[in-house]
């Protein structure tokens, strides 16, 4: 885990990226103030829920926005991510286009994880490895 979270208890509640090390991985954490909830993903997961997200009135918004321009955790990892309901809501879309399968079950799971740890007052960040 990295540097950033030294101070932190930490708690990997998902990891969907053991039998990928190697490649890129995007990792989720909620942080509270002496603790932070970690969601591990292989990036080709990411990436094929990321594809099914549609731009709105023909442009990109919010996560997917960054996501295709290459900004934010991209250019600075850990990166503070500001629109978490504006995100979650383009992740049940991605979650509605997904076939059956092991991403859709992956997608369900962040966006659980998502919703109830920034209810419960988490700051959300993403760290892309």
């Amino acid at each position: 885990m990295r540097q950033w979270l030294a101070d932190k208890e930490i708690n990997i509640v998902f990891d969907h990226y053991t039998g990928f090390e190697g490649a890129p991985e995007y990792q989720f954490v909620a942080v509270y103030k002496s603790a932070a909830k970690v969601f591990r993903m292989w990036a080709g997961w990411f990436d094929e829920i990321m594809g099914k997200i549609s731009p709105k009135e023909e442009s990109w918004t919010s996560l997917a926005l960054l996501y295709h321009l290459e900004r934010g955790w991209f250019e600075a990892s850990p990166w503070k991510l500001k629109e978490v309901e504006a995100a979650i809501a383009q992740l049940k879309e991605s979650h509605e286009n997904l076939q059956l399968g092991e991403n859709k079950d992956i997608c369900r799971k962040l966006l659980d994880f998502l919703s109830a740890e920034y209810s419960r007052g988490a700051a959300i960040f993403i760290d892309y490895d």
